[in-house]
């Protein structure tokens, strides 16, 4: 009798205790730089796929480790715009339609479906681009992603819930550049070429064309130097180099005044004058190319500006953009 009554006790004691899920550890995005990622783009008319970011769980336990783990993201745009404040930057969401999905994530709205297999830590989400060509970069993108929950006992991170996916353009010509060379504006001769020299981000916008961005400006802009004295604060307004190559040659094929665009306020075509009558153009009593095997670009070019000079060009350049590095 008492065998049996401790049998019953055993089976009650049992059949009561509460099932407690595996600790799963940590889920949290993996970035290179404190939650933002920054991957390139090459611009092209066929197919790519980009790594964007990685999601990895920290499971605390063998059982956790070996369940399936479902993991749900949301596109985030506050990721986005909280970026953009933080870095005095402009970048916008990628358009959805510009993308699909591959390997263990599925995108479906605004809502990311990762699994991760038994036994692994992690998984890359990838995008897949079928043609980048078609994409506009004269905006600039990314992708703000915040993760909403898990399964499998896992726990989102309060520090590495959220990633910034900086998406950086690229095509054959872009890159870092150091600019030198002589400049001659005839309204002031104390103007010249940035002293000793100013580092730029030639940044790709179509196959064949970029933008320069001035480091020490952060916009589409040419640094100058007065009286031998060199500022940083030194541009001329509404004046940027838009350079058109030639990808056959690898000639320049043309200069154009950033801000001579419709949308920026500008002529748009033919002359791409700004609202101030800046505009940009090739000088042809030299040779403006690209070298291919030092990346180098010579560039001749002039700026005209008929409000203050109504016979010719304002400013005359002679420069080289010597590469440093993508």
């Amino acid at each position: 009798m008492k065998i049996l009554f401790y049998f019953i006790c055993l089976l009650v004691s049992f059949s009561c205790t509460k099932y407690t899920e595996p600790d799963g550890g940590q889920v949290k995005f993996i970035t290179t730089n404190n939650g933002v990622n920054k991957v390139n783009i090459f611009i092209k008319s066929t197919t790519q796929t980009i790594d964007l970011v990685e999601v990895k769980r920290d499971s605390a336990s063998h059982e956790a480790l070996n369940r399936v783990n479902t993991i749900i993201l949301k596109d985030d745009p506050s990721v986005i715009t909280a970026y953009n404040a933080a870095n005095g930057t402009n970048y916008i969401s990628l358009p959805a339609g510009t993308f699909t999905t591959e390997g263990p994530v599925q995108h479906v709205g605004d809502t990311w479906t990762v699994t991760i297999a038994p036994g692994e830590r992690s998984a890359i989400i990838k995008i897949k681009i079928n043609d980048a060509s078609a994409i506009n970069f004269r905006n600039k993108y990314a992708l703000g992603l915040t993760i909403v929950s898990s399964n499998a006992g896992g726990k989102v991170s309060s520090l590495f819930g959220s990633a910034s996916i900086i998406l950086s353009p690229q095509n054959n010509y872009s890159g870092k550049y150091r600019v030198t060379g002589p400049l001659v504006d005839v309204t002031n001769p104390a103007v010249t070429n940035f002293l000793p020299y100013w580092d730029a981000d030639l940044q790709a916008i179509t196959v064949d064309s970029c933008v320069l961005y001035p480091l020490m400006s952060g916009i589409p802009a040419h640094p100058v130097t007065v009286n031998n004295v060199g500022n940083s604060g030194n541009f001329w307004g509404s004046f940027g180099m838009f350079v058109v190559f030639n990808p056959v040659t690898d000639s320049v094929r043309n200069m154009i005044n950033y801000y001579g665009f419709s949308e920026l306020g500008g002529s748009g075509p033919p002359l791409f004058s700004a609202s101030n009558t800046r505009r940009a153009q090739l000088d042809n009593t030299g040779q403006s190319w690209f070298n291919p095997v030092t990346h180098d670009i010579t560039v001749k070019y002039l700026m005209y500006q008929p409000s203050v000079v109504p016979g010719g060009p304002r400013v005359f350049f002679d420069e080289l953009w010597k590469y440093l590095g993508p």
